[in-house]
């Protein structure tokens, strides 16, 4: 991965690649939704929801994917689990 690449809003992104689909490059434009969180220090994906409309098609995983683009996009595995839940818990102070 560069030093840095710009992302959507135009803003550098440490760790980012110009080159693969990552965290730094913009999304098409058709609807594909993402949610991905990333551990920028160790260039490691913790986890990411990709192409939500896809249902049991979307982009779904766990850490860095082992080749292609290591934060899930375009590899259609949400079907690899038999069972998928996400909660989301907000502390409000």
């Amino acid at each position: 991965m560069g030093k840095g690449s710009r992302g959507s809003k135009g803003g550098k992104v440490r760790g980012g690649s110009k080159k693969r689909m990552s965290l730094t490059r913009p999304q098409p434009v058709d609807g594909y939704g993402s949610m991905q969180v990333h551990n920028h220090e160790a260039k490691q994906t913790i986890f990411a929801i990709n192409h939500w409309r896809e249902g049991g098609s979307a982009d779904l995983g766990i850490g860095n994917r082992p080749r292609d683009n290591p934060d899930w996009t375009f590899s259609g595995s949400a079907g690899t689990y038999s069972y998928k839940r996400l909660r989301v818990l907000v502390h409000l102070k």
